[in-house]
C-alpha cells in the first residue's frame, strides 16, 4: 500500500467525457447537468419525463484499469440490487436500473443539497450540534443496511448528502456487500478511502457492521474538526496511523465538548468489539448528546419516521385477525398462573434509556425473575422471540415491556413456558392485554409458520445479531391431481 494517496476526483463537468450526454435522453429520464462523479460512472440531474419528477440517473463509466479484471455491469448492477433490499427515509432510494444502447444506467432519489464534503469544503467544520445530527441521522441509514444484511464499506463526508431542511441521506453503495459477500466490491478491491478505513481492513480483514461504524467515526472527527483524524501524504503512513496512532481527541479544539469526544473515541476504537455494538445504540447516544448541545432544536418527530414500518407486524391474512375492541371479551390468565407476584412490565418503564440491542435479552429475564414468586417454574425467551422483540420494540423499553408481556400471556394461555418467535409476533404493540381485553378469536399459530413476512422480518433481525437466517422445513414435493 505504499505510494501517493489517490487524487481528489475532478469537480467539473467539462472534466468529464460524459458531460457530451447533457441534453440526452435515457429511458424516461432526460439528463439535464452532470452533478457527480465516481470511480464507477458519472451521475446526472435528470427529469423523468414520465412521472414528471427530477431524478439523479448514475451512468456506468468506469476505465479497465480501475475494473481490476470485474465485470464492470455486474458490479454496477449489484450496487442497484443491494441498495433496493433498505427501505429507510435516509437512503438514497432506488427507483431502477436499466440499459439504454450502449449505455447502463441507474435512476435514483435525487437529492437536494449538497454533500457534507462540498459543506466542509465551504465552511472548514460543522457546528458540533449540526455534526452530530448527521450522524445521527447517518446511523440510521446504516441501521437499516445492516438489518438487510448490507454493509456500506464506504462511508465518508463525500457520501453524505444534506438537503437544505437539515435531512442526512447515505449513497453511493457502489463498494459495498451483502449476505454471504454477494455484492459490489470483492476481495481484489480495498473497500473504502484510506482516510475513514478500519484497522481490520489495513489488516485484509472482512467489512463487518463495525468496520462502518468507525467509518462513521473518521466521518464525524472529520465533520467536527475539518480534517480526518490522520493525515499524510502517502497510504502507507495513513495506514500505520489507522493501526497504531492513538486517536486524536476533537474536544482539544476550542469549543468542542467533551462527549463529541468521547463519542468519537468509541467509535474509532482499534478494536471492533470496543466500538459500539450496533448503529441503532450510535444513534441513541447521538441523540443524548443532542439533547445536551442544543435543547429542543432537534425534535422528537424522527422517532416516529424512522421506526420501521408497522404493516409488517400484523398477522398474515391467512391468519386469525388480531384486532383491539374485539365483540366478545376474553378473560387473561390468572397472573399467577405465570408464577408473577407483581407485573414484571408496565408504565413505570417509560422514563427508562432506550436499550441497545445485546440489552434486551438480560432485561427481559432481569424483570421476570424479579417479578416471580419463589420457587415458581422459570419463563424463558427464545433467541428468535428477543431478537422480534427487539426490532419491533426499536429497544424503547416502554413499547418492549407492552409486547414482553403481551407475548407471555399468549404463551401462558397455550399452556407454554416458553415465549417463542410467534408468541413475539402474534403480541399487540398498541394495547395492554394485562389492562384490556384479550381479542376474540385469540391469534392462532399457522400451521406454515413462519409466514413470509415473519420469515422476512425474522431474517432481518437475525441478520443484524449475526445470526443465520430461520431455519425452514424441507419444502414437501405435491404430486399433480390427475386429470
Amino acid at each position: 500500500m505504499n505510494g501517493p494517496l489517490p487524487p481528489a476526483e475532478p469537480r467539473t463537468a467539462a472534466a468529464h467525457p460524459l458531460s457530451r450526454l447533457v441534453g440526452s435522453k435515457l429511458g424516461n429520464f432526460r439528463l439535464e447537468r452532470l452533478i457527480g462523479r465516481g470511480r464507477m460512472g458519472a451521475v446526472y440531474l435528470a427529469k423523468d419525463e414520465a412521472l414528471l419528477r427530477p431524478t439523479a440517473v448514475k451512468v456506468l463509466a468506469w476505465a479497465d484499469e480501475v475494473a481490476s479484471g470485474h465485470d464492470p455491469v455486474q458490479w454496477f448492477l449489484a450496487e442497484a440490487r443491494l441498495v433496493a433490499r433498505i427501505n429507510d427515509p435516509r437512503v438514497v432510494q432506488i427507483y431502477g436500473a436499466a440499459r439504454h444502447g450502449d449505455w447502463f444506467y441507474i435512476a435514483m432519489e435525487y437529492v437536494p443539497g449538497r454533500s457534507c464534503e462540498a459543506h466542509l469544503e465551504a465552511a472548514g467544520r460543522l457546528a458540533p450540534e449540526v455534526a452530530t445530527d448527521v450522524i445521527y441521522q447517518a446511523a440510521s441509514a446504516l441501521s437499516a443496511a445492516h438489518r438487510s444484511g448490507v454493509v456500506h464499506r464506504d462511508v465518508k463526508p463525500a457520501n453524505l448528502l444534506m438537503t437544505p431542511g437539515g435531512v442526512t441521506k447515505l449513497g453511493d453503495f457502489g463498494m459495498a456487500h451483502g449476505p454471504a459477500g454477494a455484492g459490489v466490491g470483492q476481495a481484489r478491491v480495498r473497500a473504502g478511502t484510506p482516510f475513514y478505513t478500519a484497522p481490520e481492513i489495513w489488516r485484509s480483514g472482512s467489512a463487518t457492521p463495525a468496520s462502518d461504524l468507525y467509518a462513521l467515526g473518521a466521518t464525524y472527527f472529520h465533520l467536527l474538526t475539518g480534517r480526518p483524524p490522520f493525515q499524510a501524504v502517502d497510504v502507507s503512513t495513513v495506514e500505520r496511523a489507522h493501526l497504531l496512532s492513538p486517536v486524536p481527541d476533537p474536544a482539544a479544539l476550542p469549543g468542542l465538548p467533551a462527549g463529541c469526544g468521547a463519542l468519537v473515541r468509541r467509535l474509532l476504537a482499534k478494536a471492533p468489539a470496543e466500538r459500539p455494538h450496533s448503529a441503532q445504540e450510535v444513534m441513541r447516544e447521538a441523540e443524548r448528546l443532542l439533547r445536551s448541545l442544543a435543547p429542543g432544536r432537534f425534535p422528537e418527530r424522527r422517532r416516529a419516521e424512522e421506526q420501521p414500518p408497522a404493516a409488517p407486524f400484523e398477522p398474515a391474512a391467512a391468519d386469525p385477525v388480531l384486532r383491539e375492541g374485539a365483540a366478545t371479551a376474553v378473560e387473561p390468565p390468572p397472573r399467577d398462573a405465570l408464577g408473577f407476584v407483581r407485573r414484571p412490565f408496565g408504565p413505570d418503564d417509560a422514563h427508562l434509556q432506550d436499550l441497545a440491542a445485546a440489552e434486551i435479552g438480560p432485561f427481559l429475564a432481569a424483570r421476570v425473575r424479579s417479578a416471580r414468586a419463589a420457587g415458581a417454574p422459570a419463563l424463558l425467551f427464545s433467541p428468535d422471540a428477543v431478537q422480534l422483540l427487539a426490532f419491533r420494540s426499536g429497544g424503547r423499553p416502554l413499547l418492549l415491556g407492552r409486547l414482553a408481556g403481551n407475548a407471555l400471556l399468549l404463551a401462558a394461555i397455550g399452556g407454554s413456558r416458553t415465549v417463542t418467535s410467534w408468541h413475539a409476533w402474534a403480541a399487540s404493540e398498541q394495547a395492554d392485554w394485562n389492562d384490556a381485553p384479550l381479542p376474540s378469536p385469540l391469534p392462532a399459530r399457522p400451521a406454515g409458520w413462519p409466514t413470509p413476512d415473519a420469515a422476512a422480518l425474522l431474517d432481518a433481525a437475525r441478520l443484524a445479531a449475526g445470526l443465520p437466517p430461520f431455519p425452514r422445513p424441507p419444502e414437501r414435493r405435491t404430486e399433480p391431481e390427475p386429470p
